[in-house]
């Protein structure tokens, strides 16, 4: 029976991983778990089948066959994963905690048919732990900012928000600015950025504020008080969670709301959802957009204008920016000239700017060009980075799952992404997942199911001269 305890030891070991991998991925959010288990009740009935079956029949020879069986189906499992398990410190905290199940089951391995549930139990009870913890934290993050000279700057919105973070901390850089980093963008994240660091070194602070459920963003601003808040754009982000496009303009709009008397907002007109708001807030208002508002960008031929109600303001070259990009780079522009960044330091910036990371970057691999924009997922970024890809030459293949964490978005916006992708795109790979049907079934050229961006990329001949846009990559919790 040893022999089996330590099959039955390593399969705990890979349940374990897997458990905690895709409690990661779903934000630790117990309801996502039980969401994914449910979608793949096959492998929870496999797994029970072998256990029952062993413990029906308690025969040594049967044993082995299904510890082998369990740990064979695990590591296949597990070895298929997309998205590796980040060892962070809750993961740490998580796995010390079930220390004593692991002990537990290779006592009494029967039990083993518990693993699942017992680890949920484990995780229910991390979750509260990690919410003193990070009480705790945010308890020490906003005795800094209460004690902090400077100002804080907020920017929100359903997408936009990252670039346009990455974009002004790069044009204030000449000033003492800190901002938070990739996509800390909640109560936590934002809480970490600023425990650990000292402020006293700042002026500035530029806070990306994310939600994805109703009132987020006002414990945010609660918490961190930005004096500058900028609403980047609004549309269908998180529908799954806000259930409705009216709780996700409410939500995004009141950063605005909850700024102060002598606060600024800054929000993109060209956005019909915030063009359309009844908006209430004491703050002063300035708007911004291509078509619309006080600050308008007008292209002319490299060069972008930007007007004050009819009156020039500055000039920059335009360095092959999108319509997206400039509208993300005008709150940037309009906070730098308001905090007085010089005009031509300005210009110089603007000329050396970058795109972020996986949001439109561009690689050149042998003789194709990949557009990486693997984290958009939204219409209004896909529809410009198909666009993008017009301005190459060669055969235009996208890589896509469709628009994830939308499972209830409106047919017309699937119908509208399919209509783009068939009239601009030679060749579509579809990541096959439970949104992506949806999809496939409007795209009429070209298309082929895939398991993954890397399988689908894997079929491809760089030497082929192609265009290849990778349009939103997602993890394993959404298969």
């Amino acid at each position: 029976m040893q022999i089996c305890n330590i099959f039955f030891a390593f399969y705990i070991l890979l349940a374990i991983c897997r458990s905690t991998t895709i409690y990661q991925q779903a934000h630790y959010e117990i309801k996502e778990y039980f969401k994914y288990i449910v979608r793949n009740i096959h492998i929870e009935m496999y797994s029970l089948f072998l256990i029952l079956l062993n413990c029906t029949i308690n025969h040594w020879q049967l044993t082995i066959i299904c510890a082998l069986l369990l740990g064979f189906g695990s590591i296949m499992l597990f070895g298929k994963k997309r998205v590796r398990l980040k060892i962070t410190s809750r993961i740490k905290r998580l796995w010390i905690m079930l220390v004593p199940l692991i002990f537990f089951l290779l006592c009494y391995y029967p039990t083993i048919v518990l693993v699942r549930y017992l680890i949920i139990l484990f995780m229910i009870l991390s979750n509260y732990i990690e919410g003193i913890i990070n009480k705790g934290y945010l308890n020490k993050a906003i005795a800094k900012i209460d004690k902090f000279d400077g100002e804080c700057i907020a920017i929100t919105g359903s997408f936009g928000k990252t670039s346009c973070k990455y974009y002004l901390s790069c044009l204030l850089s000449s000033l003492h600015v800190l901002s938070t980093i990739k996509s800390y963008n909640t109560l936590n994240g934002i809480s970490i950025i600023i425990n650990n660091n000292n402020l006293d070194l700042y002026d500035y602070l530029i806070l990306e504020m994310g939600s994805s459920h109703v009132g987020e963003i006002k414990k945010l601003a609660n918490s961190f008080k930005p004096k500058i808040g900028v609403v980047t754009s609004i549309g269908y982000m998180h529908l799954n969670t806000f259930k409705s496009l009216d709780n996700i303009i409410k939500e995004k709009m009141s950063l605005i709301e909850g700024l102060p008397k002598n606060g600024l907002g800054i929000i993109n007109y060209e956005n019909e959802y915030i063009r359309s708001y009844s908006l209430k807030s004491e703050a002063y208002i300035i708007t911004y957009g291509l078509n619309y508002g006080d600050f308008k960008a007008v292209k002319r031929n490299e060069m972008v204008d930007i007007n004050y109600h009819d009156r020039h303001v500055l000039s920059f070259m335009g360095n092959n920016l999108s319509d997206i990009d400039i509208l993300n780079l005008m709150p940037c522009v309009i906070i730098s000239l308001i905090l007085g960044v010089d005009y031509d330091e300005i210009k110089g910036k603007i000329k050396e700017l970058k795109k972020p990371a996986h949001r439109q970057e561009i690689r050149h691999i042998e003789n194709s060009v990949v557009i990486d924009d693997s984290y958009n997922s939204n219409l209004v970024g896909a529809t410009s980075a198909i666009m993008k890809m017009r301005e190459y030459k060669g055969r235009k293949i996208i890589i896509t799952p469709g628009i994830v964490e939308n499972d209830k978005v409106s047919g017309e916006i699937y119908d509208e992404y399919s209509r783009i992708i068939n009239d601009n795109v030679d060749e579509a790979y579809i990541v096959k997942c439970r949104v992506s049907k949806k999809l496939y079934d409007n795209v009429n050229i070209k298309k082929e199911y895939v398991k993954s961006v890397n399988d689908a990329l894997k079929r491809l001949n760089y030497k082929d001269g192609l265009v290849i846009l990778i349009e939103n990559d997602i993890p394993d919790i959404y298969v």
